[in-house]
């Protein structure tokens, strides 16, 4: 585990001030050093060379998908022109999934395994949004479709999935986007009962610790990989024009928002990017986080002790408030 950006996360929450006892840090079930092969494979799989956009953006494609995907059958909606897949017939409650993938790559049905579990476990029916990808639909696109798919789920839930009951949930820059949902909806984000965002992008701008890290430390999700990936989303923005309220969560105002959960690895470039949004977002709300010792960027995809401690809390989570 990088210990010293485990300690530093964990003094500043330490030193929040007293409106921030809301941040509830959770114990969890990881041991410290579950992540180290994971890692060390990680860095072996590292190529020398830099790869040019087009080679960039087709290998993540291949690796997470991208927008070929047949988009028809029962198991898919049409909310309002943005495809969603369903997974499960739960009515409990509906869970609306944002995928990760940089917004380049990845589509509704990359986290298949993960939206069938919590479907299945939780007793939900999982809405996972198509949104078109970056760089063809860069900001703010792929933000648009998923406050559109939002909408229409607040309208269309009852119908459509017997609940009212809604959640979201965002991997990566699905979380960002998620999170750019709930504050893009206004007074109506109180439709949502929770939230839960997995190893989110909230400062588009990159926060210190993000800019100042080094590649060879994050073979997960470099900050030069990172760089790149906001810079097709929001191309010819500077960072200062990225870390405003339009583009960035943390530089949102804080409205009234469903509790959240945050679940992040120690080892993560991302890591304080859920330490400040729990800080800020406790402000006016109830805030858990989970941060997972040594835990790489995507840790949830491993077959690793600790990832279904993860599954876990959001299970509980939401079932507790849906």
């Amino acid at each position: 585990m990088r210990r010293r950006l485990f300690l530093a996360g964990g003094l500043a929450l330490l030193s929040l001030p007293a409106w921030a006892n809301e941040v509830k840090m959770l114990e969890v079930d990881c041991p410290e050093r579950a992540f180290e092969e994971t890692r060390r494979n990680l860095a072996a799989m590292q190529k020398p060379e830099r790869l040019d956009d087009n080679q960039f953006i087709t290998q993540s494609r291949a690796w997470l998908g991208g927008p070929d995907i047949k988009r028809q059958g029962p198991h898919w909606r049409d909310a309002n022109g943005v495809p969603l897949r369903i997974y499960g017939n739960g009515s409990k409650g509906v869970v609306l999934h944002i995928h990760g993938g940089g917004w380049i790559c990845g589509n509704a049905e990359s986290d298949h395994k993960l939206c069938q579990t919590l479907a299945d476990r939780a007793g939900v029916t999982v809405a996972s949004v198509d949104y078109r990808l970056a760089p063809e639909f860069p900001y703010p696109v792929p933000i648009q479709d998923c406050l559109t798919a939002a909408g229409w789920l607040i309208g269309n839930s009852h119908k459509e999935f017997g609940s009212e009951r809604l959640a979201i949930l965002g991997l990566s820059a699905g979380s960002h986007l998620a999170a750019m949902t709930l504050l893009g909806l206004g007074s109506q984000a109180l439709r949502f009962q929770a939230a839960a965002f997995y190893y989110g992008v909230f400062d588009l701008g990159l926060t210190p610790a993000a800019r100042m890290a080094k590649d060879q430390d994050h073979p997960d999700l470099s900050p030069s990989s990172l760089l790149r990936m906001v810079s097709w989303f929001t191309p010819g923005l500077r960072r200062e024009q990225r870390q405003v309220a339009a583009i960035s969560p943390l530089y949102a105002p804080i409205p009234e928002l469903p509790d959240t959960l945050m679940l992040v690895g120690g080892s993560d470039v991302l890591l304080d990017d859920s330490l400040q949004l729990a800080r800020r977002w406790a402000e006016r709300n109830t805030v858990q986080l989970a941060v997972y010792p040594g835990a790489p960027h995507g840790f949830n995809g491993y077959e690793i002790a600790g990832v279904e401690d993860s599954l876990d809390r959001v299970v509980d989570f939401f079932g507790s408030r849906l």
